[in-house]
């Protein structure tokens, strides 16, 4: 079946006497041989061309609409003549008929699926249609039932239709409108940040005969759940826990792993506050925790600009003074390293309680794409096979991850990785590495949240 559009470009040519009442660009659909009507009378293309006629002048004004729709009574009456069911049957073959075609719209085939909004559009359509044959006659059927009703409008009692062939869609209101008014309430608070009473310094909560409630961290709780885990101090009696120093203790210890925190004195305030209304007038200890800071970051910039320290297996402490002197090892440490004493993951660590990322004095706690910028690390052929495991890692993560999340978490590991350490190793040590090295979330020891598979 066809569909055309209609211009009237060269009508001079036509032989009419007057111009012909269609608009521009209104569709015409045909049957492949241009006919409409045969020896059986005239055909279903002639019915919908007058019904599309009438589109402007029915609340459909814009060609975009006329297309839309005529491409809805295309599909639709293709579907009714593979099934050989005629545009005028019974209403028994039409329901059928529409239940088949809802169901290959909706689940059929992927090339014929339609969006919900979609599929709205042609049940508009095909009812408006088939209300236009029913009223000039031509239907006895229509395969829509429509289901009635009554509302308010403007304090007016009006009769409502509603086409039950339309899908049903919830509106965005209806998770609040059926809550009781103590969970409507409780909702609100929680999208405010707020405790189920509505203060803010209240946000654990518990049930409490099917109720809930404002939980209370009474003593005496406290010591019933400390009896129960049998948790002691260290002079053997049970633990007494002060639960004002709680948090404090959290967003220090916090504090020492991430530097956004560690950048207040008080952990209790927030780096903006701390900075516009303390440091300005800070005490002298004050001011000596600032300077510490400042000197941790300027010796974390030297420290990433730094090279790389990639050597060959033939290397020893006594070929390279110089690195040995730079990272502040003891005599022979160098050469343990080279043995593969200090291997980590991605290379081999020259001190693993240095506390460049962690507490000092405890093992790293880096993950493994940090060593790749860390001047204590070590990279030897013998880590090639890991190096490019976190080659393939990263390019995995690049293709999962937001180019701006990508940038601030991975970008300038992958780039030191690619740039400053795989090219000083030779070809052929890469190229035996590659047939040991594969592109899998196994190979590597990441956490649950760093997978990408």
């Amino acid at each position: 079946m066809l569909v055309h559009f209609f211009s009237a470009e060269g009508r001079q040519s036509w032989g009419l006497e007057s111009e012909l009442l269609i608009p521009e660009r209104m569709p015409v659909l045909s049957d492949n041989d241009f006919l409409f009507e045969d020896d059986g009378g005239p055909r279903a293309t002639r019915a919908v061309n007058a019904w599309l006629r009438t589109l402007p002048s029915s609340g459909a004004p814009s060609p975009n609409s006329w297309r839309a729709y005529a491409f809805a009574a295309r599909d639709w009456l293709t579907h009714l003549r593979r099934h050989r069911v005629a545009v005028f049957g019974t209403r028994q073959e039409l329901v059928a008929a529409l239940g088949t075609y809802a169901d290959r719209r909706l689940s059929g085939p992927l090339d014929e699926r339609l969006e919900c909004s979609s599929r709205e559009l042609q049940v508009t359509a095909l009812s408006r249609f088939y209300d236009w044959a029913e009223s000039e006659g031509l239907a006895a059927a229509v395969p829509f039932t429509a289901a009635t009703g009554k509302r308010m409008v403007q304090g007016r009692l009006v009769e409502t239709r509603h086409n039950r062939a339309r899908l049903r869609r919830p509106k965005p209101h209806v998770k609040v409108q059926y809550l009781e008014s103590d969970f409507a309430d409780l909702f609100r608070y929680g999208l405010a940040g707020l405790g189920p009473d509505g203060l803010a310094e209240h946000v654990w909560l518990v049930t409490r005969q099917g109720r809930l409630a404002r939980a209370a961290f009474e003593e005496y709780m406290m010591r019933g759940w400390v009896k129960a885990h049998d948790l002691r101090g260290d002079d053997g009696h049970l633990l007494r826990i002060d639960r004002r120093r709680l948090r404090t203790t959290f967003i220090a210890q916090r504090g020492q792993r991430q530097w956004s925190l560690r950048a207040t004195v008080d952990p209790n305030r927030s780096p903006q506050v701390e900075g516009d209304h303390y440091l300005s007038a800070g005490t002298r200890e004050q001011k000596a925790v600032v300077e510490e800071i400042a000197r941790d970051a300027q010796g974390d910039l030297l420290r990433r600009a730094s090279a790389p320290l990639v050597v060959d297996e033939a290397a020893s402490a006594v070929g390279l003074p110089e690195e040995a002197r730079r990272l502040d090892l003891a005599e022979g440490a160098l050469a343990e390293l080279l043995s593969g004493e200090g291997d980590v993951f991605s290379g081999a660590c020259a001190d693993h309680f240095a506390g460049f990322h962690g507490p000092k004095g405890q093992p790293c706690p880096a993950r493994p794409w940090v060593c790749l910028l860390c001047p204590l690390a070590l990279f030897t052929p013998r880590h090639l096979p890991d190096l490019l495991r976190l080659k393939a890692f990263f390019a995995r993560q690049f293709r999962q991850m937001p180019r701006e999340q990508f940038a601030a978490v991975f970008a300038l590991y992958a780039c030191r990785l690619s740039a400053d350490i795989l090219p000083r190793f030779e070809k052929a040590a890469l190229a035996a590495a590659q047939r040991d090295a594969g592109d899998e979330d196994a190979e590597l020891p990441l956490r649950a949240e760093e997978t990408t598979s």
